[in-house]
C-alpha cells in the first residue's frame, strides 16, 4: 500500500503529538468530507453530528448492551450512601417485570436469608419461614411460633379446619373439637391411644391441685365447691310431738332440738304462735325425712314450703307448695315420708299435718332436714 504525502504527514503529526503529550489523548479520525484528522474529543465524548461514526448508526455510539446513544446518560434511578444503594427515583421499582404496580413488585420467587432467619416465596406462591421446602402448605413456619398481638388479636379460619398434629388437635368447619382424633363426631371427642389407657384422658386444676382427673377406668373429683360445703354438716333435727302453732294451727311443733348445725338453714326454735318454721340461707339440694305416729287412726301429714295456707289441712293447700305427702298406716304405726328436693335462699319449710287427725304419740314424731348437695 502507497500512502500519500497528506498521509504520511498525518501519521508523523499523531506520532509527534503522543512523544510531546503522552498525558493528552490524541485522537484519529475521518472528518466529514473523508479525510484523516487527529486531535482530542473534549469530555471524552464522541459528536456524530461533525463524525461519520462507523457504519452511520444513527448518528450515535453502540454499547455493550447493543444501545446507541449519542452521549451517555446524565442522571442515574439510584443512590449510594456507603456501601448500600438505594432508589431515589418517585416510581415503583420492578423485579421480573416492566410495569410494577407497587414500590416493590417481585414477579417470581425470591429468599431472604440470614443468621438465623430466614423466609422464601416459592413459585407456586407458597411462602416459607425459616425453610426453603414449605410442601402444599401456603405458609410454612419451622422451628418457632406465630405471635398475635393487639386486644383484637386472633386467627380466624374460614373453610377449613384447624389442625395440629395429624390428630393432637382438630377443630372441624362443623364445629366439632377432637383430640387424639381427626374425625371427632361430637362437639368435643378425646381419644386415648392405644396402650395409655391409664394415662388421665382430662385434668382441671387449679395450681398444682388436680381439680378433676378423668382416665379411661376413672373419674376423681376433688372440687372445693363439693368438699368445702359438704365437710360441715348443715343439718336440723327435731323430735318429739308438742301440739300445733295457735295462729298455724296446721303446722306441727315439736318439744326437743337434737341437733342443729351449720349455716344453710335457721331454726328460730319452738313457736307456739307460728309452729315449725325452717328457713333457707343457700341454695342445694336438701334431704328431709319426716315421721308420723297417729293414736286415733289414720293421719295425713307431710311438708309444704312457702305455703300460706297454715290453717288448711295438708291435703287441701295448693300443689304448687306441697311437696312431701303420706298417711299414716293406722294406729300407733310409725309412718315416715321422705324425698330430697332443691331449695333456694328465702324458702320456708314446713311439717305440715291434719289438724282434725292429729298425731299424739311423741315416741313416734320425728323430723330431719339436711343439706346433701351444693
Amino acid at each position: 500500500m502507497k500512502l500519500s504525502r497528506a498521509a504520511k504527514i498525518g501519521i508523523f503529526s499523531i506520532l509527534f503529538s503522543w512523544i510531546a503529550q503522552p498525558s493528552q489523548a490524541t485522537h484519529l479520525f475521518r472528518n466529514s468530507a473523508s479525510n484523516l484528522n487527529t486531535g482530542t474529543i473534549p469530555d471524552a465524548r464522541v459528536n456524530c453530528a461533525s463524525v461519520t461514526c462507523q457504519g452511520d448508526l444513527s448518528n450515535g455510539l453502540r454499547f455493550p448492551d447493543n444501545s446507541i446513544q449519542i452521549t451517555a446518560a446524565g442522571s442515574s434511578q439510584w443512590g449510594t450512601s456507603g456501601s448500600d444503594i438505594r432508589n431515589i427515583n418517585t416510581g415503583n421499582v420492578g423485579v421480573g417485570t416492566s410495569g410494577p404496580s407497587a414500590k416493590l413488585d417481585i414477579r417470581g420467587s425470591f429468599i431472604s436469608s440470614g443468621t438465623t432467619n430466614l423466609a422464601a416465596v416459592l413459585g407456586n406462591g407458597n411462602v416459607g419461614i425459616g425453610t426453603l421446602t414449605n410442601g402444599s402448605s401456603l405458609l410454612d413456619v419451622f422451628g418457632g411460633s406465630i405471635t398475635v398481638r393487639g386486644n383484637n388479636a386472633g386467627i380466624n379460619i374460614v373453610g377449613g379446619n384447624l389442625t395440629v398434629g395429624t390428630t393432637s388437635l382438630i377443630a372441624t368447619v362443623g364445629g366439632n373439637v377432637g383430640i387424639g382424633t381427626s374425625n371427632p363426631s361430637g362437639s368435643l371427642e378425646i381419644q386415648v391411644p392405644a396402650g395409655t389407657s391409664s394415662n388421665p384422658i382430662l385434668i382441671i386444676s387449679s395450681g398444682s391441685t388436680k381439680l378433676v382427673e378423668i382416665t379411661p377406668t376413672s373419674i376423681t373429683l376433688n372440687i372445693p365447691l363439693f368438699t368445702t360445703q359438704l365437710s360441715t354438716v348443715n343439718e336440723i333435727w327435731l323430735f318429739g310431738h308438742n301440739g300445733y302453732g295457735s295462729g298455724s294451727t296446721a303446722i306441727k311443733r315439736f318439744s326437743t332440738l337434737v341437733r342443729s348445725t351449720g349455716t344453710a338453714m335457721s331454726y328460730a326454735g319452738d313457736n307456739s304462735v307460728l309452729g315449725t318454721t325452717i328457713t333457707i340461707n343457700r341454695p342445694g339440694l336438701y334431704a328431709i325425712t319426716y315421721c308420723e305416729d297417729s293414736a286415733s287412726g289414720v293421719v295425713n301429714f307431710g311438708v309444704s314450703v312457702n305455703s300460706l295456707e297454715l290453717t288448711t289441712p295438708l291435703q287441701s293447700i295448693g300443689l304448687g307448695t306441697r311437696v312431701l305427702v303420706a298417711q299414716t298406716a293406722g294406729t300407733n304405726i310409725p309412718t315416715c315420708v321422705s324425698g330430697t328436693i332443691p331449695l333456694f335462699p328465702g324458702d320456708i319449710v314446713r311439717p305440715h299435718d291434719d289438724p282434725t287427725s292429729a298425731g299424739t304419740q311423741s315416741s313416734g314424731n320425728y323430723f330431719r332436714i339436711v343439706k346433701v348437695a351444693p
